[in-house]
């Protein structure tokens, strides 16, 4: 039981910490490389700059954890409760959120090159100025998130939900938003060259001095009407 506990430099790598209690605890620095954190609670944990390549959050739930400037390669994310967290900054590169929900949790300059949220839930999520070259969001649920300044090259958004999502000034190239919702999403100044966009739901979508690929477009003209 880690409950509101403070650990400094720890290295607890290859720990088997499944279904602990970390509520509260604060690990600074610390390293958790292959670490079991299956179906911890971890309620406000902060957990600044830790180092946790290939540690496994399975089903954890993680609402308000802070995990600022943290790194890990392959860290598993899938099903778990991380809302309201703070990754600001973190280093997650191929990172598993398959399914996890993560309303109002900022990733804000994040770098989540090749990151997986397929059917994740992102409402309201902030993923300013992150990197998410060829990030999979199929399927996910991302109304009123974030992406200003982002750059989401190669990414697939395929059949994703973004109404009322921010891209202002993100780079989109070469993105899979076929099927997507897109109703009202502000795409201003958004570069959008070699974009997949057929099937897009594009009503009153904003694309001010956005970057568009029309010959890519594909898309009947009443679906840019507003």
């Amino acid at each position: 039981n880690f409950t509101n506990a403070t650990l400094i430099l720890a290295d607890l790598s290859g720990s088997c910490l499944l279904g602990s209690q970390l509520t509260g605890c604060t690990l600074i620095q610390a390293k958790l490389h292959d670490v079991d954190l299956r179906q911890v609670h971890a309620l406000g944990a902060k957990l600044y700059g830790v180092r946790c390549d290939r540690a496994n959050f399975t089903e954890a739930e993680l609402q308000r954890l802070d995990l600022r400037d943290a790194q890990g390669t392959a860290v598993n994310f899938q099903r778990t409760r991380l809302t309201q967290a703070q990754c600001n900054r973190a280093q997650f590169q191929q990172a598993q959120f398959t399914a996890a929900q993560l309303a109002n949790t900022s990733f804000q300059q994040a770098i989540l090159t090749g990151a997986t949220f397929v059917e994740a839930d992102l409402t309201h999520a902030n993923f300013e100025s992150a990197v998410l070259t060829g990030a999979d969001f199929t399927h996910a649920q991302a109304t009123t998130s974030a992406f200003q300044a982002a750059d989401l090259t190669g990414a697939v958004l395929r059949s994703s939900d973004l109404k009322w999502a921010n891209f202002w000034n993100a780079v989109l190239v070469q993105v899979n938003l076929q099927n997507a919702a897109l109703f009202e999403t502000d795409l201003e100044f958004a570069n959008l060259s070699g974009a997949d966009l057929r099937g897009a739901d594009l009503r009153s979508a904003d694309f001010e001095h956005a970057q568009l690929d029309f010959k890519n477009l594909l898309l009947p003209p009443k679906n840019l009407d507003g």
